[in-house]
């Protein structure tokens, strides 16, 4: 081996492990974040509050699972290698497509926050379950560019973001239900932002945007039905 292939060699292996350290302290940052959003609430609020809690954000992690498997998973597949052109319009198309799911999830939200009692909780925990999407769909453009040391910035602000938030709230008056959920869905906004200036997101045209939502169809029919049972069988456990 010539001393430039060996060269080109040893920067590829650096490049191979920084992309590795990105992609796990990303991970990191966002089980650490939930893990203590949890931690700080079960602590926070009373029993019965907590309880209707687990059961709406059991709810919207199952749409988030949905959304993942017909949005954020087509995504991904699609522009697995950098292409910052056209996953710029597409995240954009898939913004759209995670908008007009988010209409057809208010039903569930509807109901679960009447099967709890808790009616009024219906719009922070719809603009939670969306912001959280749409940071999820724009974070997975930026982890299909390997980009996963940029997505740790609008991680942390998400993740570990609410949980201080919740944290140095619970010191200064105790926390309500709905406060939480108005918590989840401003960092979760605050995050996209952050994330959509590092895509730099291009706003597609209509047949752009048609065209993503068939090819999102096509491919997520197939992973929907392995994210509902991976749901159920996560879940299963904790419940």
């Amino acid at each position: 081996m010539n001393q430039p292939d060996r060269l080109l060699r040893v920067l590829g292996h650096k490049d191979d492990g920084r992309r590795r350290l990105g992609a796990l302290g990303d991970q990191a940052t966002a089980s650490a974040g939930n893990f203590f959003t949890h931690i700080i609430l079960a602590r926070s609020l009373a029993a019965d509050n907590y309880g209707t809690y687990a059961v709406l954000i059991s709810t919207i992690i199952f749409l988030n699972a949905l959304q993942s498997a017909l949005v954020t998973l087509p995504l991904y597949l699609a522009f697995s290698r950098p292409d910052s052109g056209g996953m710029r319009s597409a995240t954009g198309s898939a913004l759209v497509v995670t908008t007009a799911l988010g209409v057809i999830f208010l039903i569930p939200i509807a109901l679960t926050c009447r099967l709890v009692g808790r009616p009024e909780l219906l719009v922070p925990v719809v603009l939670a379950t969306v912001a959280w999407q749409f940071q999820e769909t724009i974070r997975t453009a930026l982890l299909a560019s390997f980009r996963h040391h940029h997505a740790i910035v609008g991680d942390a602000i998400s993740y570990i973001g609410q949980a201080a938030v919740l944290a140095l709230s619970a010191t200064q008056w105790p926390i309500r239900l709905e406060y939480a959920f108005w918590v989840i869905a401003a960092t979760s906004l605050t995050a996209a932002l952050v994330q959509a200036y590092q895509v730099g997101i291009q706003w597609p045209t209509w047949r752009h945007t048609v065209s993503h939502a068939r090819y999102s169809l096509s491919v997520g029919r197939w992973g929907l039905p392995a994210k509902i049972v991976s749901f159920f069988t996560v879940q299963a456990f904790p419940w």
